[in-house]
C-alpha cells in the first residue's frame, strides 16, 4: 500500500508539473510517486 498524499503535496506536485519545464515522468520521478499521476488534478489559482 502506498503513502498518502497530502491535497497541498499534491497541488505542489501539479503546480511543479506545469511550470517546471520536465516531463511528468521527470517530476514523478523526482517526487518518488507514479508517473500516472496528476491526470485528474488541478491546480487552484
Amino acid at each position: 500500500m502506498g503513502l498518502k498524499r497530502t491535497d497541498e503535496f499534491r497541488q505542489d506536485a501539479v503546480r511543479i508539473a506545469l511550470t517546471s519545464g520536465l516531463t511528468r515522468k521527470q517530476v514523478a520521478d523526482d517526487l518518488g510517486v507514479c508517473s500516472g499521476w496528476g491526470q485528474n488534478d488541478t491546480v487552484s489559482p
